[in-house]
């Protein structure tokens, strides 16, 4: 899997700030993929993120940003 670049992530929320559907792709440090959105900020300090699960419920977990892998965007 290709490392994305500090730049790529930039240009990234550059672009994309302010759009309510946009964001990034990430990993957990439990292992989980998941998503994150640009239009929500942090809630004490942690990162909503959307786990689905296909065949499970969908739920969402709060991380700490610095944990988090991005691994792909969301337009």
């Amino acid at each position: 899997m290709k490392k994305i670049t500090n730049l790529e992530i930039e240009n990234h929320l550059a672009y994309f700030r302010g759009k309510p559907n946009a964001g990034f792709i990430v990993k957990t440090k439990s292992g989980h993929e998941g998503y994150t959105k640009h239009s929500e900020p942090l809630i004490n300090g942690k990162q909503r993120v959307y786990i689905e699960k296909e065949g499970e419920e969908k739920f969402n977990l709060l991380c700490n940003p610095d944990t988090l892998i991005i691994i792909g965007f969301i337009d």
